[in-house]
């Protein structure tokens, strides 16, 4: 029996519609589709769990961050899809922020210049800051590490944000 538009609207309204991505429909067959590909076959094909990221929904809300924030607001690498989402989020005007070398390699493998990366965390020693700021990092408010030495403000003449490390 095939699925009745009110089924179809029943199903699709399980979830929040200001939950799923910009381009999520709901196909006469009833299958959810994100950016015009099918759920199911998706979960078919690679098997589930199943992480999708819409594509035109990321770069969707990157705009709208750097229009609420024009000052280039900044995002994480995110690993769980780092081989294109530096290049997307850095392509929508986002700076990205970065706290290790896992989160700074895919990033700087995409192109992203240093200095729209944005170092933070703590535990951060003195010489690891001053190096990166060298190589024109931006960096942000850090816990200083026990072992530094230097004055929390050593970046502030050479980064372009608001900078202690």
């Amino acid at each position: 029996m095939n699925p009745t538009p009110d089924d179809r609207q029943r199903r699709a309204g399980a979830i929040p519609r200001r939950l799923l991505p910009d381009t999520a429909t709901v196909a006469a067959d009833g299958h959810l589709h994100l950016g015009g590909v099918d759920t199911v076959e998706l979960a078919e094909r690679y098997g589930t769990p199943l992480f999708v990221y819409d594509e035109q929904h990321l770069r969707n809300r990157c705009r709208a961050a750097v229009d609420a924030f024009p000052a280039a607001p900044t995002t994480p690498p995110r690993r769980s899809c780092a081989g294109r989402w530096p290049a997307l989020a850095h392509g929508e005007g986002m700076r990205l922020d970065v706290a290790s070398g896992g989160e700074l390699t895919p990033a700087r493998r995409a192109g992203v210049p240093a200095a729209d990366l944005l170092l933070h965390g703590n535990n951060k020693s003195s010489t690891s800051c001053a190096k990166r700021c060298r190589k024109g990092w931006a960096a942000s408010s850090s816990i200083p590490s026990t072992r530094s030495t230097a004055s929390p403000t050593w970046c502030t003449a050479r980064a372009s944000t608001v900078l202690t490390c």
